[in-house]
């Protein structure tokens, strides 16, 4: 039972001994060569962008940059009915000012960064967003900005309401930041 796809051919425990991956009483070969790559695929796996986003976002995504993952993953599984709710973001708006904003580098996954790229959105001219066209080089930065701001506004919307309104405080910048139970669901 030289090979495991003729394992059939062969009892499952005799398939074992002689595989390079358990060996009794052996350093498995096999499983330890391909275990000791991960360290250094998951550091290689990682794609930095620069992203612009509104004071608020910058905040909570420097604070919790654990956040990235569910909001690229709730933008690219949103429906028609959450992005109505988005229309008027009241927790992720968009800057009024050029002060506003903050251009800083978030770290993503390659495949999260690449589900964030290739969804084509436009947001509505009421929306406040400003994304500058194609050509310009700041396109990607405030595209994937809006993106993630999107994804945090679905979230928070998408949070209990079991609780009152949660209460804003002002943060690192003197913008408000929500606090509260009901923020702390949704971080959770």
């Amino acid at each position: 039972c030289p090979l495991p796809c003729q394992r059939s051919r062969c009892s499952p425990a005799e398939w074992l001994e002689e595989s390079s991956v358990f060996r009794p009483g052996k350093r498995p070969l096999r499983l330890g060569a391909e275990l000791s790559m991960f360290p250094d695929q998951i550091r290689t796996s990682r794609h930095l962008s620069q992203c612009t986003l509104p004071l608020p976002a910058g905040h909570v995504l420097m604070n919790d940059p654990s956040l990235v993952a569910p909001a690229v993953q709730a933008f690219y599984a949103r429906d028609p009915l959450q992005m109505r709710t988005c229309r008027n973001m009241k927790h992720f708006a968009p800057a009024a000012k050029p002060d506003g904003s903050i251009c800083m580098n978030v770290s993503f996954t390659k495949c999260l960064y690449a589900q964030l790229r290739q969804q084509r959105y436009r947001p509505g001219v009421k929306s406040g967003w400003h994304v500058p066209p194609p050509s310009d080089p700041r396109f990607v930065s405030c595209d994937l900005g809006m993106k993630l701001c999107y994804g945090l506004e679905i979230l928070r919307r998408q949070a209990p309401k079991t609780v009152a309104e949660a209460s804003c405080a002002a943060g690192r910048d003197g913008e408000d930041v929500c606090i509260g139970p009901r923020w702390d669901t949704f971080v959770s």
